[in-house]
């Protein structure tokens, strides 16, 4: 008898076994998946930080735009008005103006008055 409990026993075992195998299977494919899906999603969130943390920077420059103009003498404030919207939808003549010295920042705003700054 003892020998028949043994035997059932071990078929209880090789069937528990078998379970526990497929469940570690399918735990592994989701684990993978996840981890598959995790580096993805990583990658988007990593982009979208770095977007909003441009568009923070050009939020910034923006606003900097008109204080800058104001300090340039013998602009009205419709010439201020006129070369702010310009450098804002401009992003790379925006740079330009910031890295520019102050009598070129006078140059290049006469030159967009004018309508002969070319870029």
């Amino acid at each position: 008898m003892d020998v028949s409990r043994d035997t059932s026993s071990n078929v209880n075992k090789s069937k528990t076994s078998r379970k526990r195998k497929q469940a570690d299977e399918e735990d592994d494919q989701f684990i993978a998946a996840f981890n598959s899906f995790s580096d993805k999603e990583d990658g988007r969130l990593g982009d979208i930080s770095k977007r909003l943390g441009f568009e923070h920077d050009a939020s910034k420059s923006r606003k900097e735009v008109f204080e800058a103009l104001s300090e340039v003498s013998g602009l009205t404030m419709e010439e201020q008005v006129i070369v702010s919207h310009y450098l804002v939808n401009k992003t790379q003549s925006m740079d330009l103006f910031f890295s520019l010295p102050n009598d070129a920042k006078i140059t290049m705003v006469k030159l967009l008055l004018e309508g002969r700054f070319i870029r």
